[in-house]
């Protein structure tokens, strides 16, 4: 994803207050997870959890960016409670993928 760069703009952000593109996601953050590549998606895992730990002027959290930190944060809840530790981006195999799948019924 290009960005414009406006002023006051933070390397960390998902997405960015000003850039008409990132504005117009922020509306859909199931579509920014979806685009994010590996290195993004753990970046961003990371900085949601790290958002709903601390104060959030520190991480320069930005409102377009928001909805989806929030909902990187409430998947992070769930597998916590799954064992997978908070902030931790849970690694899984293509072969146990498969296996889950499979106990699930959805192959």
């Amino acid at each position: 994803m290009s960005h414009y760069h406006p002023t006051g703009w933070d390397q960390r952000q998902v997405l960015v207050d000003g850039c008409p593109e990132c504005e117009e996601r922020a509306g859909n953050p199931e579509r920014v997870i979806s685009l994010l590549d590996t290195g993004a998606f753990e970046a961003a895992w990371k900085r949601a959890v790290a958002w709903q730990r601390a104060d959030s002027r520190d991480l320069n959290v930005s409102v377009s960016e928001a909805a989806t930190l929030r909902t990187l944060w409430t998947v992070a809840l769930q597998l916590q409670r799954r064992g997978i530790p908070l902030g931790e981006v849970p690694s899984v195999s293509a072969e146990e993928m498969e296996r889950a799948a499979r106990a699930a019924g959805w192959t």
